[in-house]
């Protein structure tokens, strides 16, 4: 049973969908982030918090399903650029919360609004 799972876990990561979708989006990616200045990581968290501000980043990691790591690399350089603030939750000082900065406001809203556009996916509202 074990080994089927093996083979399983294989046969997904092996797709032959999988490498042009991976080249698509990084294509994609970068047209975007040369248009706007907004590396994909950097947008999907603007976005996420022009619609709600004060996200803690535990839960814009697991509403993009990624690696709270990551989500704290993205955040830190947004911060470095004056774009995001970070507060610790007074109820839990263990929180982090985000929030866009003016800064931050006024950048997003220099993006032009076709490219400010976003829908959910994943089960996000």
């Amino acid at each position: 049973m074990a080994g089927d799972m093996v083979e399983e876990k294989k046969g997904v990561a092996g797709h032959p969908i999988l490498t042009p979708l991976g080249c698509v989006f990084r294509r994609i990616g970068a047209v975007y982030e040369k248009e706007t200045g907004f590396g994909v990581g950097q947008w999907f968290a603007l976005v996420t918090l022009e619609r709600s501000d004060g996200m803690s980043q535990g839960e814009m990691s697991r509403l993009f399903g990624v690696d709270p790591a990551r989500v704290s690399r993205v955040v830190r350089a947004l911060e470095g650029e004056g774009l995001v603030r970070r507060e610790r939750d007074p109820g839990d000082g263990r929180v982090v919360r985000l929030y866009l900065t003016d800064a931050g406001v006024g950048r997003w809203r220099s993006v032009p609004p076709w490219r400010r556009r976003w829908r959910p996916a994943c089960g996000a509202s």
